[in-house]
């Protein structure tokens, strides 16, 4: 359809150019009372039936007609204008656009200020060395690097994440924190070494999961396993995959490090339970319990 823009009675119109009508009609509550004429018309609609509407005089400035004419006047027309085949009305292909209407047609959305791409201002490697040489930063590097804890002004705690267990891509759904089998599988192939004691199959970790009290569950893209189903697989793989020894050790580690009284050995089941139960954040894993040593389980090694 052939829909322009236009003015009536100073008021900004959608006008449509329909070569099937062989008149004019507005939307008749555009139409001031005094361009009303004393007179009526019937007008006979694409389907047959027929209605009488009032008539009226009113001026158009459109592409396809600009002058005064006659109209018909309804009440819920398809556009606020509809010009026909009447004398003076230029063909649908064959508008007459303005300067100002042109570049409303050619530009109907003002164009955004753009600043441009970030690299034209600043490239990675200048972000790399300012975040560097920020002495700000200093105190949050040497948090990191010793594993401690920082202090809020409200007073929580919060811990940094584990260097080992930012590997494995967790992710969040409504269930919790979970794991694609698809990326344990590759994790743990990934890490494989030659005196590893078992082989690494897909079927035969979805086959041990799923005697778990956890379990794993199905999704359409793909089977997931929730988090404390993970730490549960790598903690009972402490011996076979040296990958879960050094996760499991880091893990140990991080748990017992502020330990003020000489380190016991931990049993890797009480070490699994805690983890299970303490708080985690995909792809940052954080431990936000601190484990005091009587909340843990000891083997007597003497």
């Amino acid at each position: 359809m052939h829909v322009a823009k236009g003015k009536l009675c100073n008021r900004v119109v959608t006008v449509l150019r329909d070569t099937g009508c062989n008149g004019v009609v507005i939307k008749k509550s555009l139409v001031s009372i005094d361009c009303f004429l004393d007179d009526y018309q019937t007008c006979v609609l694409s389907d047959g039936s027929s209605v009488k509407v009032p008539i009226a005089i009113i001026t158009i400035d459109s592409p396809y007609y600009q002058g005064e004419v006659k109209a018909w006047c309804m009440e819920q027309p398809l556009y606020d204008v509809i010009i026909g085949n009447i004398d003076g009305a230029r063909e649908p292909y064959d508008p007459d656009i303005s300067p100002s209407q042109a570049k409303t047609r050619d530009n109907p959305y003002p164009k955004l200020k753009n600043p441009g791409s970030i690299k034209d201002v600043i490239s990675i490697e200048d972000i790399e060395h300012k975040q560097q040489s920020d002495a700000s930063l200093s105190k949050l590097r040497q948090y990191v690097a010793e594993g401690r804890d920082f202090e809020k002004t409200s007073g929580t705690k919060n811990s940094f994440a584990l260097p080992t267990l930012d590997q494995l891509p967790f992710k969040k759904d409504d269930n919790g924190i979970y794991l694609e089998v698809t990326d344990l599988v590759k994790f743990l192939k990934e890490n494989q070494i030659d005196t590893d004691a078992k082989i690494i199959k897909k079927q035969n970790i979805i086959r041990e999961v799923a005697k778990y009290k956890d379990r794993l569950y199905e999704e359409a893209d793909g089977t997931r396993i929730p988090i404390s189903s993970i730490f549960r697989y790598l903690f009972s793989h402490f011996d076979d995959f040296r990958v879960c020894a050094e996760l499991c050790n880091d893990v140990i580690e991080h748990c017992t490090s502020k330990s003020q009284t000489p380190p016991l050995q931990k049993t890797h089941w009480s070490l699994y339970e805690k983890l299970k139960a303490t708080v985690f954040t995909p792809n940052q894993i954080e431990i936000h319990t601190v484990i005091k040593e009587t909340d843990l389980e000891f083997l007597d090694t003497n």
